[in-house]
């Protein structure tokens, strides 16, 4: 896993103000694993970064990695 993607998922969550708890629920899993994929001690599945690009509502690079807007 790259370093820079935990950080992203932090900045994407606060870019929408929401917090851990509220982001955990609209994207369908436990505040204790948001914290785990925003410290880097967890890589999030396909579909939880999925569901996070469109609850935070992120543009994709032709590589797919997600920017932050």
């Amino acid at each position: 896993m790259y370093p820079e993607y935990p950080n992203l998922y932090q900045r994407a969550r606060k870019a929408t103000r929401l917090t851990q708890e509220e982001a955990a629920e609209r994207i369908g899993v436990s505040p204790e694993s948001m914290k785990q994929y925003e410290s880097g001690r967890r890589v999030p599945p396909d579909g939880v970064v999925a569901k996070m690009v469109e609850v935070y509502d992120l543009q994709l690079d032709v590589w797919g990695i997600a920017q932050v807007v």
